[in-house]
């Protein structure tokens, strides 16, 4: 609200909300994902506080003509990430030799989700800046651009503890638990699909396997940034 209030009384070019691909919900075991304006149904009162950030973007493109654009993001990886994020925590409990825990209803259905390189969201970002306009009414728009910001490889999280640990040449030790019982609101998976990003001409410049490199040589040298709880 007070982003919005400050593009109103100064008037940006652009003004881009960043997003979750978490306001749709659940994505289920099967099917490609959720398409830009799907159904917003949020399972916890996080992905319900960026549905009502979406929301109240969307009333000041409509009330007050802010040149509004949306983005939805993915499970965001990169150096520097939060101790208690997924990647650096497979990394810590790897040099440590700690059993971690992971989320699943089953041996074959373990949490997936899909993993966005944080310098390919920043191109994506950078993309629509350099080359986005944004839509309005008087154009015959009945709502603003919604971008969907894909990752590049969708893997649950036993496969990414177990390529990240063949990388390191460590052994996994594991647990699986089920999801819903120890984090309320828990999705099994996330998926979105891209229909408009990809239209504008955009393409990520790294692939997962570059990016796992990079982040894993990061963390290499930087071990000060990981903790084991």
């Amino acid at each position: 609200y007070n982003m919005l209030e400050l593009g109103r009384l100064l008037r940006p070019k652009k003004f881009i909300q960043v997003s979750t691909d978490e306001v749709y919900g659940d994505a289920g075991w099967d099917g490609p994902g959720h398409e830009e304006w799907s159904t917003i149904l949020p399972s916890n009162p996080y992905s319900a506080s960026k549905a009502a950030q979406e929301a109240l973007t969307i009333a000041y493109w409509r009330t007050y003509k802010l040149p509004v654009m949306i983005t939805n993001t993915m499970n965001v990886i990169g150096e520097m990430q939060d101790p208690e994020k997924f990647l650096p925590r497979v990394i810590s409990y790897l040099k440590e030799n700690k059993t971690l825990q992971l989320h699943a209803d089953g041996e074959d259905k373990i949490a997936r989700r899909v993993w966005l390189d944080a310098k390919n969201m920043a191109a994506a970002l950078t993309h629509i800046c350099n080359n986005v306009e944004p839509v309005f009414m008087e154009d015959g728009a009945d709502r603003p651009w919604k971008f969907h910001i894909v990752g590049e490889t969708e893997l649950d999280v036993l496969s990414l503890a177990k390529l990240i640990s063949t990388k390191i040449g460590k052994d996994l030790n594991y647990s699986l638990v089920r999801g819903d019982k120890v984090r309320p609101g828990y999705d099994r998976r996330y998926a979105l699909v891209d229909k408009n990003l990809k239209s504008t001409g955009f393409s990520a410049p790294f692939d997962f396997d570059q990016t796992i490199e990079r982040i894993i040589s990061w963390y290499d040298k930087n071990e000060h940034w990981l903790w084991i709880d």
